[in-house]
């Protein structure tokens, strides 16, 4: 594509005005130019007095003059000359574009491409460039098919938002397109509470410019990135209620990319087991600001706490006199509620050994029992 393609007509009418089209669309000699879908008109001239024309034209990228606009690649095309405007076809020839075409033409970094060529040497070693620098084939050919087609696969490495060159050399022939790089961030974690850090990495970005990182619109942190448009940043979750919010990244050239962390409500107990009169501590995030949270044990309500500024609180009781096994900890403000799960202790106490009579004793006609006293964490007795 773009190359200087040289034509030399001959035995045609003598001082006569032709045209040359060129169009990816199979004709036959009297079929009319303007019947196909996709052409585009390359040169015309004037035959001399002998019937003879020598003229050149640029092999085109894309072929607008047809109903059909359509990109120029790498296979197999056609050459017709007509002596009218998108006349009819005296005669024509085969033409082979030596190219490649790319999907997707753009994204980020780290992308897998699918680079597809046609009009190569048959069985040739492929090597492909970005920007100049050789990058590993992927997956798919290595070697070109007997009829000089590949698909090949590579990974978009780091690099700058913006155009980059891909390059394909096979054996003495090249080819050349481009991928576009567009902006990407990741945050890790994606979801967590007021308070906690969060890290974000960025490539795809302006070359060593200044990246400022905002949170739901609020300025939270600044980097810079490096020659290849990467940067890497962390962030305290500022105090705002539960929900979705976005994390964008803008460079000082306006590119820019989002992703989205979520805090959610959630309630803590420590422990989260015990026995009857352990001290349980509940912790929540995410909560109203302001608001009163009510604790409840079961059914039954067994504290209250006030919301803070970052939707945090943090509240104790001791475990009431309760059946052994799993209970409900609800914390709700009024309109948020959660659960959790405390597990009162459930093992009997020791059994009593009898002191009174003595073991292997007879009795004297009167006899008195009495057993030692066993004690239970949850204040269990016998009787």
């Amino acid at each position: 594509i773009g190359e200087e393609v040289y034509i030399e007509g001959i035995n045609f009418d003598e001082d006569e005005r032709v045209y040359t089209y060129f169009s990816s669309e199979e004709a036959d000699e009297g079929d009319y130019v303007d019947d196909l879908d996709a052409y585009e008109e390359v040169e015309s001239e004037y035959t001399d007095s002998a019937g003879e024309f020598y003229t050149n034209f640029d092999v085109p990228d894309e072929l607008t003059d047809g109903e059909d606009e359509e990109d120029v690649h790498g296979g197999e095309y056609f050459i017709y000359v007509t002596y009218k405007s998108e006349g009819k076809i005296v005669t024509l020839d085969e033409f082979t574009v030596i190219g490649i075409e790319i999907d997707p033409t753009k994204g980020t970094v780290g992308t897998k491409i699918k680079i597809s060529g046609s009009g190569f040497k048959g069985s040739k070693d492929i090597d492909i460039e970005y920007d100049g620098k050789d990058v590993d084939i992927a997956s798919g050919h290595e070697k070109t098919r007997s009829n000089g087609e590949f698909d090949s696969y590579i990974n978009i490495p780091e690099s700058t938002e913006g155009d980059h060159t891909i390059t394909v050399t096979i054996s003495t022939d090249e080819a050349e397109v481009d991928f576009t790089v567009e902006p990407k961030v990741i945050i890790s974690p994606t979801s967590g509470t007021v308070g906690s850090s969060v890290k974000v990495t960025g490539t795809g970005f302006a070359y060593k410019g200044d990246v400022t990182i905002y949170f739901d619109d609020d300025e939270v942190a600044t980097d810079e990135t490096d020659k290849y448009g990467s940067f890497e940043a962390t962030f305290t979750v500022p105090t705002v209620a539960p929900g979705t919010y976005d994390v964008e990244a803008e460079d000082e050239d306006d590119n820019s990319a989002k992703a989205t962390f979520k805090i959610a409500a959630n309630i803590t107990l420590s422990p989260t087991s015990g026995d009857v009169g352990t001290e349980i501590t509940v912790s929540g995030t995410g909560f109203g600001v302001g608001k009163t949270a009510t604790i409840k044990y079961d059914d039954t309500q067994v504290t209250t706490a006030t919301v803070g500024s970052n939707g945090n609180f943090s509240t104790t009781f001791n475990a009431p006199a309760s059946i052994g096994g799993e209970h409900t900890i609800t914390a709700t403000d009024g309109t948020l509620t959660m659960n959790s799960t405390f597990t009162m202790e459930s093992t009997a106490p020791p059994i009593p050994q009898p002191l009174k009579p003595e073991m292997g004793i007879k009795a004297k006609s009167t006899a008195y029992f009495d057993w030692e006293d066993v004690t239970d964490p949850s204040g269990v007795t016998y009787t």
